[in-house]
C-alpha cells in the first residue's frame, strides 16, 4: 500500500476505460476523458480503453498523452498487452455507484478500473476478479461522468492528508 498523496510523485497511474455497450459512437467521450488525463497527470500515465463491438474490440492506448488505435476481431498481441498490463495489478480499484464510499481505499492501487459511457457489464468484472483484486469504490451518492471522476481521483490522492 503506497501513502497518501504518492501516487503521481512515485508511480504512473494506470487507467481501464472499459465500454461493453456495441452501439458506442461517443468519441468525444474518449477525447475529453484523455484531455483531462494530459491535464492533471503531467507526471505521466497509461491508459487502455477497450470497446466492446460485438464481433470486434476496440482498443485505444494512451501513454503520456500519445495514443494508438487498434480495432481487434479475435485476440491479438495488442489486446494480450492491455490484458497483461491488468494482470500487472495486484489491486484494481474498480469505481462503481455500487461501491463503498470509503475514498481512503483510492490509495491501495495505482491501478483504476472506469466504465467509459456506462456501467461495466459484471460478467466481466467477475472475470477479471479472477485473476486481481477489485476494490469497490463509490466516489458519491451522485453519478459522475468519468473525466469528473478522474478529476476526483487525482485531487484526493495528491491533497488529501
Amino acid at each position: 500500500m503506497r501513502g497518501r498523496g504518492s501516487l503521481c510523485q512515485y508511480s504512473q497511474p494506470l487507467f481501464f476505460f472499459i465500454e461493453t455497450n456495441p452501439e458506442f459512437n461517443r468519441y468525444d467521450v474518449i477525447d475529453r476523458v484523455i484531455k483531462t488525463l494530459n491535464k492533471l497527470f503531467v507526471k505521466g500515465y497509461e491508459a487502455y480503453f477497450i470497446i466492446d463491438k460485438g464481433m470486434t474490440v476496440e482498443l485505444i492506448r494512451c501513454r503520456n498523452g500519445f495514443s494508438s488505435k487498434a480495432l481487434i476481431m479475435g485476440i491479438s498481441a495488442y489486446l494480450v498487452q492491455s490484458l497483461y498490463a491488468l494482470n500487472n495489478c495486484s489491486t484494481i480499484v474498480l469505481l462503481s455507484e455500487e461501491g463503498d464510499y470509503e475514498l481512503g481505499k483510492l490509495f491501495d492501487s495505482d491501478c483504476f478500473l472506469l466504465g467509459l459511457h456506462s456501467d461495466i457489464d459484471k460478467s466481466l468484472i467477475q472475470i477479471i476478479e479472477s485473476t486481481n483484486k477489485i476494490i469497490k469504490v463509490r466516489l458519491s451518492e451522485i453519478p459522475y461522468m468519468t473525466s469528473q471522476c478522474i478529476y476526483i481521483i487525482e485531487y484526493i490522492l495528491n491533497n488529501l492528508v
